[in-house]
């Protein structure tokens, strides 16, 4: 994972990228984050370890009971930043495992205009909301599936201003983005 960026460091980016895919509902325990989201989405289903508790078992233990409680399983977001620095190697010796590691990559707004080079390519569509025909792509790629919890993960991408882009190719998507728009970041 590469620790620096030219905008921020990986403490701000982790809490930046909290408020560009934003929870139902936040809990704090042992300083740690809990997202709970009715299980739609990982990062708005897990934990944000920015602040080291004092007795980490204990806080695990507690992350535990309270996921276990809404039927969801603990899931942690490890970056970096995360505390205590140990934590990834804590949480493995617990059982825990690596699972859909995030490529972050940001973006000063102002430098989103310099960053299309030449004409547009007509088959890339930008939009502020995400199309029915955005939705059905992103739902067919990697869920959700039920209705209910479709329309939690379009309450989701609504939480935050954000660009949908689609690659359209002989007027079917071939490819989508998603580029939260927080502070003057994307």
């Amino acid at each position: 994972m590469k620790p620096v960026s030219r905008f921020a460091s990986p403490a701000s980016l982790d809490a930046v990228m909290s408020r560009g895919w934003l929870a139902f509902e936040e809990e704090d325990l042992s300083g740690w984050v809990c997202r709970f989201s009715s299980g739609v989405t990982r990062r708005a289903n897990s934990v944000l370890p920015l602040f080291g508790p004092p007795n980490t078992n204990g806080a695990i233990d507690e992350v535990e009971a309270a996921y276990r409680l809404r039927g969801l399983p603990p899931v942690f977001q490890i970056s970096p930043n995360s505390l205590p620095h140990d934590l990834d190697s804590m949480l493995g010796a617990r059982g825990y495992s690596l699972a859909s590691p995030t490529l972050v990559q940001v973006l000063k707004r102002e430098d989103f205009a310099r960053a299309v080079v030449g004409e547009p390519d007509p088959g890339i569509v930008l939009q502020d909301a995400p199309s029915d025909a955005w939705l059905k792509a992103l739902w067919e790629s990697e869920g959700p599936h039920s209705p209910a919890a479709q329309a939690a993960s379009v309450r989701i991408l609504g939480n935050t201003p954000s660009v949908y882009a689609s690659l359209v190719i002989e007027g079917s998507i071939h490819a989508i983005a998603r580029m939260a728009l927080v502070d003057d970041l994307g």
